[in-house]
């Protein structure tokens, strides 16, 4: 391998990295996922499949324009033996690309994923029905939160040059009474960020009682970026073996707060899959506060795609901190599943599996 020369200089914020032979011609590959946009929140780059010729990596098939990518997972989803790919994303779906003999073509229309926009955040894979085929789990921000949105009453997000500065704003918005949208952040926070608004809206009666277009106009919005999420609930993805999925939440303890890293263990030595879940956000913005009312959540598996809470008295697990990763591994030789929590700002957390 040539150092310095082994990988493409692509200039972007990336996220994660999934590695797999996709092309199955003998090395492995490499998909990467385009995060953010630096300065430019919610603004996605590009996402990239990286194909191995002799040690050195070169773009195949194109930049990929699939939004704020925050983890990725090769996995057979329809049985044909060709490794697939699922993409979980921020403002999105998460979604699926079918791997057509060493081609990645698109499937998260067909999927039955297209509708379900959330801020995914990581993703799983087990066959947890025993039905021969993989499912997954899929961390989401929870209903523990200030945001309650649904299919109906979507939570909406603009981006654009709002206050005709030629500077580009946010604005989050939400199905207020009586129909339209209204924003989410009060009149304090919108003029700091806009000071036009403190003319146009003197009152904080003023501007509560005003739509979103009646604020920005509904020229300036239409030029805006537009994105929108309906579905905060971390869940399970059941498949029928075709690579075509069935929503189904986790219960409500995992809705307490969000969820980030995710992984599949067997716990219990039952041989159902088992999940834990890495959960809280430290980092929304000051007026909404932290995100946490988890402790990272183990759940019970009942081999037929069902999943119970562990409470922390029985499982041992408690991390009230910032945790973000997670990793299954057996640390200590003994045959057992063991798990590594990563936290933000914080010690990694060891937990190894006793005897039953």
């Amino acid at each position: 391998m040539k150092a310095g020369g082994a990988v493409p200089d692509l200039r972007e914020s990336s996220g994660p990295v999934a590695v797999v032979d996709f092309d199955r011609d003998g090395d492995p590959d490499l998909f990467v996922g385009g995060r953010l946009v630096p300065g430019a929140y919610p603004a996605s780059p590009m996402s990239r499949l990286l194909k191995n010729e002799g040690g050195n990596f070169t773009v195949t098939g194109g930049p990929l324009a699939i939004g704020m990518v925050t983890d990725a997972l090769w996995a057979d989803v329809n049985g044909d033996r060709w490794p697939d790919l699922l993409v979980t994303t921020e403002y999105g779906p998460v979604r699926s690309f079918l791997n057509q003999e060493g081609e990645l073509i698109e499937h998260t229309t067909d999927s039955g994923l297209a509708q379900l926009l959330g801020w995914w955040n990581g993703i799983a894979g087990a066959d947890i029905d025993g039905d021969g085929d993989i499912d997954f789990a899929v961390t989401n921000f929870g209903q523990n939160t200030k945001y309650h949105p649904s299919v109906e009453n979507p939570q909406v997000i603009y981006h654009g040059d709002l206050a005709a500065s030629g500077r580009k704003n946010i604005v989050e918005a939400k199905p207020g009474e009586g129909g339209g949208l209204r924003p989410v952040r009060g009149k304090s926070c919108s003029t700091q960020a806009m000071p036009h608004l403190r003319e146009k809206f003197p009152t904080f009666h003023q501007y509560a009682s005003a739509k979103l277009e009646e604020i920005y106009t509904e020229a300036i919005l239409a030029d805006c970026l537009r994105l929108e999420v309906n579905t905060l609930e971390s869940g399970i993805l059941i498949n029928d073996g075709m690579g075509t999925f069935a929503f189904r939440p986790l219960p409500r303890l995992a809705q307490a707060s969000p969820g980030f890293g995710v992984a599949f263990l067997d716990a219990d030595a039952d041989v159902h899959p088992d999940l834990i879940i890495a959960q809280n956000f430290f980092g929304p913005q000051r007026e909404t506060g932290r995100m946490d009312g988890g402790l990272s959540l183990l759940l019970k598996g009942d081999g037929t795609g069902g999943f119970l809470p562990i409470l922390p008295a029985q499982s041992g697990i408690i991390i009230p901190g910032d945790a973000t990763a997670v990793e299954i591994i057996n640390l200590n030789g003994d045959s057992r599943h063991d798990i590594v929590v990563a936290t933000n700002s914080g010690a990694v957390q060891v937990f190894l599996q006793a005897s039953n």
